[in-house]
């Protein structure tokens, strides 16, 4: 089954993160600016969750109305089981998930925390500048459906 990675991460790159599919020296630069919550220069585990989280429901989210409907969702998830997962992700069965549901702790979303780890170098639970600048952006914002 084809994979849908591409055109998220397309997406992201192209309408809400330009600083990200900027050169391999720059990219990390506008993902820490617009993550860094607390100001400290680098991103906790929760910073790059959250942020992340954001970036792919709005890319989600094609008719910017904050919600994600199942036809939005399978433009994006093309598994055999995407309808149980927007479904389960789809806490309240309004057949509309929220940022709230979709951010909510018992969803998978295994591509976040991998990434993250690999990319967290010293293993400190922060990423720094000097950590990120050692990937390209679409290799940090790859989402797999």
């Amino acid at each position: 089954m084809k994979s849908r990675s591409f055109s998220i991460l397309a997406a992201v790159c192209i309408l809400l993160l330009p600083g990200a599919c900027a050169t391999t020296d720059t990219w990390h630069s506008g993902v820490i600016a617009d993550f860094d919550t607390d100001s400290d220069g680098r991103l906790s585990k929760e910073e790059f969750y959250q942020g992340y989280s954001i970036q792919v429901f709005r890319t989600m989210d094609t008719n910017g109305d904050g919600v994600v409907e199942w036809e939005e969702w399978q433009r994006v998830d093309n598994r055999p089981d995407a309808r149980r997962h927007f479904e389960s992700v789809d806490r309240n069965g309004d057949g509309r998930v929220t940022l709230f549901e979709y951010q909510h702790p018992s969803n998978e979303m295994p591509d976040i925390h991998s990434n993250f780890a690999v990319m967290d170098r010293d293993q400190d639970g922060f990423l720094t500048p000097a950590e990120m600048s050692r990937f390209r952006g679409i290799e940090a914002f790859t989402v797999h459906f």
